[in-house]
């Protein structure tokens, strides 16, 4: 089973939840703290993949900063949405679209110059 990090941003414990997304059931990652409200996107399960996995892979490798580090998604279920920030080979990323699946500097994303 996949395990978590403590959260970075109060040391609380973190926990998997079980949302709904339409019909669909999904997992995402959130600290245990009411009053931090930290969570990562939600991701629809699939048998092609383990969202429970996936979601560690985001909340574990997350530095508590601003900008996350970039997941490539799987599709539209767990694609960034407009306004997001994501860090991506050492540079700073905005995207520009709602349900970006694509790599920042290809397509979607707005890279954000001196934000190191």
């Amino acid at each position: 089973m996949a395990q978590l990090n403590r959260c970075l941003h109060c040391g609380s414990d973190t926990v998997f939840k079980n949302e709904m997304q339409g019909a669909k059931t999904g997992v995402l990652a959130m600290c245990g703290n009411p009053a931090c409200g930290v969570r990562t996107p939600l991701v629809v399960e699939s048998v092609a993949y383990s969202a429970m996995d996936r979601v560690a892979g985001v909340w574990n490798t997350s530095t508590g900063e601003e900008w996350p580090t970039w997941v490539q998604p799987l599709g539209g279920h767990d694609a960034y949405s407009y306004g997001s920030r994501v860090r991506h080979k050492s540079k700073n990323w905005v995207s520009h679209v709602d349900a970006n699946v694509w790599e920042p500097g290809v397509s979607g994303w707005t890279l954000q110059e001196g934000l190191a």
